[in-house]
């Protein structure tokens, strides 16, 4: 995977968490979270990553200085959403690099290395412009969903309302890594248009421009429920380093 190059998203603060702590900051099986997607990179083989750090970053990047890891940080200056944070972390993709694999810090804490060298494997196989790593459910969840076509298109991005009312026996959510063919997503990442309740840019916002442009957009599933937990209350990070504890046992 010698073209591929990894952007890990760690710029939040971290609001939910009821606390001063950067996000990434926060421990989990006695790491702070940061600790655990690097590790991922590193035993996956696609050192360096490239590391948006935002809120308190000279603190984040001193942290992460201290451990074994090859990484190149840049600073996302303002905190304008997840599209704005990748946009900020294209900067440092070498010109050889023809795609992306993008890391939410807080979801990558339970991935294991095999699921995404596959993940990496299976976007690059059916040569898709965006492929998005993701669980089944079967319950509804505020977190949205993603509509599929018998095809494996994703077709609309749904929220919990339009999840309830189809009624739907099982639907796909995001679960924090997405993979893209490097010059699709530079050229699309301004095309998102800002969200009207966090005035922010997110990156799944991507879907509906691909969707627009009659792309395909392809997903590819995590079997394991346990690898994937997301961090956005102490509740959450108590039940991830559960899980984390468990997986290092």
């Amino acid at each position: 995977m010698k073209d591929v190059c990894v952007v890990v998203l760690a710029a939040g603060k971290g609001t939910r968490m009821n606390g001063n702590l950067p996000k990434v900051l926060y421990e989990i099986a006695d790491k702070p979270l940061i600790y655990w997607p690097l590790q991922l990179i590193k035993h996956v083989g696609l050192e360096p990553a490239i590391v948006v750090s935002g809120y308190k970053a000279k603190k984040v990047e001193d942290i992460v200085r201290g451990f074994d890891f090859k990484v190149n940080f840049v600073r996302q200056k303002k905190r304008l959403g997840t599209a704005h944070s990748l946009s900020v972390g294209l900067k440092l993709v070498p010109e050889d690099c023809k795609t992306i694999l993008v890391l939410y810090s807080d979801d990558s804490v339970l991935y294991k290395p095999e699921t995404i060298i596959n993940f990496v494997k299976y976007h690059k196989s059916k040569k898709n412009k965006a492929t998005f790593l993701t669980l089944e459910r079967k319950k509804p969840t505020d977190i949205g969903a993603l509509k599929i076509d018998n095809n494996g298109n994703v077709i609309e991005v749904m929220t919990l309302s339009m999840i309830i009312k189809e009624n739907l026996p099982k639907h796909q959510i995001l679960c924090g890594a997405f993979c893209f063919d490097k010059e699709w997503i530079v050229k699309r990442l301004p095309l998102i248009q800002k969200s009207n309740l966090s005035c922010e840019y997110p990156l799944p916002g991507i879907i509906k421009v691909a969707i627009q442009e009659n792309e395909h957009v392809g997903t590819y599933k995590v079997v394991d429920h346990n690898q994937w937990r997301g961090i956005n209350s102490p509740e959450d990070l108590k039940e991830a380093d559960r899980l984390k504890m468990k997986q290092l046992s």
